[in-house]
């Protein structure tokens, strides 16, 4: 059976973290995977280990703390992996060094935004692309990102693109079972504008609202 470790910056509510959960689901039987992350958000792990799935926490109070590092360098030590799949800047920049120190292989790094908003400081953004050569194979979430980062300064050797993937039966009963009048009918007649992501700058809803305004 292969075994595929990933590693990802923590376990909140994020995009990536829900699309992590949902591969994980949707994985064949002859895969089996380990979750690790770096940091203590951990809003999700009681999914993740409710799926089956062995997860192990760094625990990490900031991005690069040693102690987080370690443990999960132990961690992965201990385990046959037979893949390091990592998710995130911050994931896949200490992912690489350390699956490298390992001696792991393949490793895969998932791009899951584009280079502008990838990463937070432009000191982990340093970091993150002097490492790119470090991954065995880079993959966009879809064709646009990948197309970036092909022309980013020090691009991945490749990016392939795998698109983020849902459920569509699941998504086209939920669809069909929804009753957009019963929404409309405590709104009145006015314009409904209608944002789902999470609420943080990054997002920009604060933008969105002043172009409502305008």
């Amino acid at each position: 059976m292969t075994h595929i470790c990933h590693l990802i910056d923590d376990l909140s509510t994020g995009g990536a973290q829900n699309l992590l959960l949902r591969i994980i689901r949707e994985t064949p039987d002859d895969i089996s995977n380990s979750v690790l992350y770096l940091g203590a958000r951990d809003k999700l792990r009681d999914e993740f280990e409710d799926a089956g799935i062995h997860v192990y926490g760094g625990n990490g109070r900031f991005r690069f703390d040693p102690k987080a590092i370690t443990r999960v360098t132990r961690e992965l030590r201990k385990t046959d992996c037979d893949l390091l799949h990592t998710h995130l800047a911050y994931a896949q920049t200490v992912g690489r060094v350390i699956g490298h120190y390992l001696g792991i292989s393949p490793i895969v790094g998932t791009y899951h935004d584009v280079p502008a908003n990838y990463t937070r400081s432009w000191w982990l953004r340093a970091i993150e692309t002097a490492t790119r050569s470090l991954d065995t194979q880079a993959v966009g979430v879809s064709e646009g990102m990948s197309q970036e980062f092909r022309e980013d300064w020090f691009p991945p050797d490749d990016v392939v693109t795998v698109p983020n993937g849902i459920n569509v039966d699941e998504f086209a009963e939920q669809v069909a079972a929804a009753d957009p009048e019963s929404v409309r009918g405590k709104l009145g007649d006015d314009l409904v504008y209608l944002n789902i992501g999470r609420y943080a700058p990054k997002k920009a809803q604060k933008d969105l609202i002043t172009a409502m305004e305008q």
